[in-house]
């Protein structure tokens, strides 16, 4: 091959380079949840600090053992959006019902990429942030179980979506 065009090559892959390694995620956490068991009024909160405008996918994970005595677990999500321009009080407040498995039918944590995982990910939401919002999310469990064993962590991950 001429060295030119090798070197042009290089070049063009160096450009692109930066956006296929671009990572949209402005937001990544995890809450530890007692190891004694997630007790019915204890609330996981995420706090996430102001965002850029543009449009947006939240996504939950649930980490959790074999300790967990049921197939899913069911909680409820409530979502404020807090608008730049007045003073953290939530504007916008949406309250779901989600509902996550943990175990398939046979009892075992489902497979990702080949290897089971004790990490369940599910989609909860995508809106517009204007520039300067804020989150503000709470999670509770609404299991028949006052203490619900076996979850070890709630993450959180809200990612920018580009146009």
């Amino acid at each position: 091959m001429h060295p030119r065009i090798a070197q042009l090559l290089i070049g063009i892959l160096l450009l692109f380079l930066p956006v296929a390694c671009q990572d949209n995620r402005t937001f990544n956490s995890y809450k530890h949840i007692k190891i004694g068991g997630w007790a019915r009024n204890d609330t996981v909160m995420f706090n996430i600090p102001r965002q850029w405008e543009g449009h947006y996918s939240m996504e939950l994970d649930v980490r959790a053992t074999y300790k967990f005595p049921y197939r899913s677990i069911s909680m409820i999500v409530e979502q404020q959006i807090i608008p730049a321009n007045k003073h953290h009080i939530p504007v916008k407040s949406t309250t779901d019902t989600i509902n996550c498995r943990i175990f398939d039918n046979n009892g075992n944590m489902p497979a990702r990429n080949g290897i089971f995982t004790s990490e369940n990910t599910n989609h909860l939401s995508s809106f517009h942030l204007n520039r300067g919002d804020s989150l503000r999310l709470t999670i509770t469990h609404i299991m028949s179980r006052d203490e619900l064993p076996g979850i070890s962590e709630i993450g959180l991950c809200l990612s920018r979506i580009m146009r």
